[in-house]
């Protein structure tokens, strides 16, 4: 997995600095062009919250942890199995009725809700219970003074009926949100972020990359004992032989 040095999304919500429009637009586009992309390929990622979206030095995002994500998600496919994380599953994962990839949208929802205001849409505390109660019955707590292209925009994804989601981002990218977004120009190349792009100083890096060869060096990651375990595995691959045989000849 490449490296992604600026960290989780959640850092940018917890942040005292506010985004700008622009920002939450580019997370807005990049997050869409992801999971239309996932959902091509017939994945429902399942999981989407600020823990799984990272960004890059240059400030691109990135969705990960894909352990929950339901595949084969072709055509009319659908699953009822209650799956995701509190706070940021749709209102038909949570009464375990079938659904689809429109699950996807309505998380999504909320992480650009959160991005843009910096507090939940529904129900800011840690009680389940409660939470489930208010994304089932509660409307959105939208500021009053707000982007109205961006506040329609989450109207849409945080509708609570599946089939009339599904109606409002079938042509989402033509939104008034992303009219001065160029589609064509973002299959050829990727934008520039409009934010500071959190790179961490290389010369910590470094230092980081220092400490972790030292202790490798002092330390086995796996001792003697642990490794007769793997004797007669059925699969070593070629490099890992190639290390032992360096290691005994040394």
């Amino acid at each position: 997995m490449e490296y992604l040095s600026g960290g989780e999304l959640r850092k940018k919500i917890t942040g005292k600095a506010k985004l700008t429009i622009a920002a939450i637009r580019h997370m807005a586009v990049e997050l869409l062009c992801g999971l239309q992309f996932l959902h091509s390929k017939g994945v429902v990622h399942r999981d989407l919250k600020p823990e799984n979206i990272l960004l890059d030095g240059k400030g691109n995002v990135k969705i990960a942890d894909f352990g929950l994500a339901a595949t084969n998600m072709i055509g009319n496919k659908k699953v009822t199995e209650y799956c995701g994380t509190s706070g940021y599953m749709a209102p038909e994962v949570y009464e375990s009725k079938p659904y689809n990839a429109m699950a996807d949208y309505f998380s999504l929802g909320i992480i650009l809700f959160e991005v843009a205001f910096k507090y939940h849409p529904f129900y800011d505390g840690e009680d389940d219970k409660k939470m489930k109660k208010c994304i089932l019955q509660d409307e959105p707590r939208y500021p009053e003074e707000a982007d109205p292209d961006l506040l329609d925009l989450l109207a849409k994804l945080l509708c609570k009926d599946p089939k009339t989601r599904k109606k409002d981002v079938a042509n989402i990218k033509d939104h008034p949100f992303f009219n001065e977004i160029n589609w064509e120009e973002l299959d050829v190349e990727e934008p520039t972020p409009p934010f500071p792009k959190g790179r961490k100083n290389p010369r910590t890096i470094q230092i980081k990359r220092m400490e972790l060869e030292e202790i490798t060096d002092k330390e086995k990651a796996v001792t003697d004992d642990e490794q007769k375990l793997f004797t007669d595995f059925p699969f070593i691959s070629d490099k890992w032989k190639a290390l032992i045989n360096q290691e005994e000849a040394s």
